[in-house]
């Protein structure tokens, strides 16, 4: 099943709330900037973002609506503006924030490899999951919450 197809059953099952889309050469320089791969690239051509309770994928800042996607995946990755605790200085090189996970708690993906990790009560812990994967996990353990 391609994450767009997944992403869709998902909304079906789990009812998150998302943005609209927006321009795919906006997508693609916002990623690239970021250094977020194919799997973000698609994720965001179907949804800006998505939330459930406790959990978000954050969005692309739309100017359009400033509102919904201040807390965006910019401001996330932004040394001077993130609201994540980082004490290391070379975190934002290595890694790029994607994902709320409630309390201040957040996912990011691994430049270098793509690997998604997530951080937990201050430790940073590695998953084998993709971006779908990690999605329907976190929705999945929000609705059993």
């Amino acid at each position: 099943m391609s994450l767009v197809e997944n992403i869709t059953r998902l909304k079906a099952t789990y009812s998150f709330k998302s943005g609209r889309p927006l321009p795919v050469p906006r997508v693609k320089t916002v990623l690239a900037n970021l250094g977020l791969g194919s799997d973000f690239e698609e994720f965001y051509s179907v949804v800006n973002g998505l939330f459930l309770e406790w959990f978000t994928v954050l969005p692309i800042y739309d100017p359009s609506s400033p509102k919904t996607t201040w807390d965006s995946l910019q401001r996330a990755n932004d040394p001077e503006h993130s609201k994540y605790q980082i004490d290391d200085a070379e975190f934002l090189h290595r890694f790029t924030i994607f994902a709320e996970m409630g309390a201040g708690a957040f996912a990011a993906c691994e430049k270098s490899t793509g690997t998604i990790w997530y951080e937990e009560d201050g430790d940073l812990h590695q998953t084998d999951l993709c971006l779908s994967g990690f999605i329907e996990t976190c929705l999945r353990e929000v609705a059993e919450l």
